[in-house]
């Protein structure tokens, strides 16, 4: 009988799409790593459907997943989150005492969750005597620098915000095994605090294969297509992005392009409005469109048919620690990539050729770099070409799930990096 690794996790919806994917591939290294995997989903009562559980289910073969909360709707919104935030995870856990009894579970890892379900898990895991493994994607100092919140709730909703962070790094980090972190920035941060030493750099996980099927564009044109996906969010750029586009149509004289900008969700109408807007005050509409949030199968043929990415984040803050997510889809998929020096962009990408970066993340710099490449079709290949090459050799789960089969065959304490 093959050990056992136990993924548990929670699920919204639409955006948790986005985390379900990656928990997917996190799945997919497990059992590339010879290990047999469970996922337990917990997920906030209502908004999981029969469409989202065939989705889910049906993509990963050996996977056996369980969700952990019926789909009825509670009457009330306190009642939800009381579900959602304590009664959820205790649901998870009853479900993980059972499939220990059945099953030789050796890992326990705990993606995406707050400081009190980690808790919750971390407890359980001593109890049953497995290793507690748990990954980390924000910075606490973070979160409350770029807390800009002006009224007294916001500020309120921040600081707690600020805390549990504060104290899942503190506490969690401190007593798992294994903690897998987003970014450099978090890996030198927390080197040395883990328990047993085992700390590992896993930005981003895909399947190389898939991107291959999708790789052949059908369609001629006279036109390119740029793409944008990500958060509606300030720190996104977004602005200055519709700005360096208005500059390369009216300054640079270039207008053989169109910009689709994908990410528009409920949760961001302000913004969403504000920015369509300011693309209808620059008389950009004819080259510029925002669509909807789409899932990661939808995105693979957006991707096949666009020939650029642009990622256009501003420097600041909320921006350090992070690794924007859809840079390994940008890569894996061949196309090339603008992007602005920031973040851990720069630190891993600086004096490479994988990615195209800006001069800076104003708008000029972003209208530059982005006119080099459609002007220049040997270096946007080239820089396709590279970009693609180091993805498959650095993130897809093949490689990743034989470097956590070499982790767990280590029995000596170490710090680890994955790539």
């Amino acid at each position: 009988m093959n050990d056992a690794v136990v993924i548990v996790t929670a699920v919204d919806f639409p955006t948790g799409l986005a985390g379900t994917f990656r928990v997917k591939m996190f799945a997919r290294a497990f059992i590339h790593s010879g290990h047999k995997v469970f996922c337990l989903f917990q997920y906030l009562p209502g908004v999981v459907d029969n469409r989202l559980n065939q989705k889910i289910q049906g993509e990963i073969e050996g996977v056996n997943f369980k969700y952990c909360i019926g789909t009825v709707k509670p009457p009330s919104s306190i009642f939800r989150m009381l579900v959602y935030k304590l009664i959820g995870p205790l649901m998870v856990v009853y479900n993980l005492f059972t499939l220990a009894k059945k099953e030789r579970v050796r890992y326990l890892f705990s993606y995406g969750n707050t400081f009190l379900e980690d808790a919750i898990y971390l407890l359980a895991s001593r109890v049953i005597g497995v290793k507690m493994i748990v990954e980390i994607c924000d910075d606490a100092t973070i979160i409350r620098r770029s807390n800009k919140e002006v009224s007294l709730i916001g500020l309120i909703i921040g600081w707690l915000k600020f805390v549990m962070m504060k104290m899942k790094e503190e506490i969690i980090v401190r007593l798992s095994d294994y903690v897998f972190v987003i970014s450099m920035n978090l890996y030198k941060k927390y080197e040395g605090k883990v328990r047993n030493g085992h700390i590992i750099l896993t930005p981003i996980l895909a399947d190389h294969e898939a991107y291959e099927i999708h790789s052949a564009k059908t369609i001629s044109r006279d036109y390119k297509i740029i793409i944008w996906i990500g958060n509606f969010r300030e720190w996104e750029g977004l602005e200055d992005l519709v700005e360096a586009l208005q500059i390369l149509r009216y300054q640079k004289g270039f207008e053989k392009f169109r910009c689709h900008i994908y990410g528009v969700t409920n949760k961001h109408k302000q913004y969403s409005k504000f920015i369509n807007e300011k693309i209808g005050q620059s008389k950009m509409s004819k080259f510029i469109e925002l669509r909807e949030f789409v899932p990661h199968e939808i995105l693979l043929r957006i991707l096949k048919e666009a020939d650029m990415a642009v990622i256009s984040r501003k420097n600041g803050e909320i921006n350090r620690a992070g690794f924007p997510t859809k840079l390994i889809d940008y890569l894996m998929s061949g196309l090339p990539v603008v992007t602005t020096p920031v973040g851990e962009i720069y630190r891993v990408f600086y004096g490479r050729n994988e990615v195209f970066m800006s001069r800076n993340d104003g708008a000029n710099a972003i209208a530059d770099a982005i006119h080099r490449l459609l002007l220049d079709n040997e270096l946007a290949e080239r820089i396709a070409a590279q970009g693609k090459l180091y993805a498959i050799k650095n993130y897809d789960f093949r490689i990743v799930g034989e470097k956590i089969k070499e982790l767990f065959n280590t029995k000596a304490a170490s710090v680890s990096r994955l790539v």
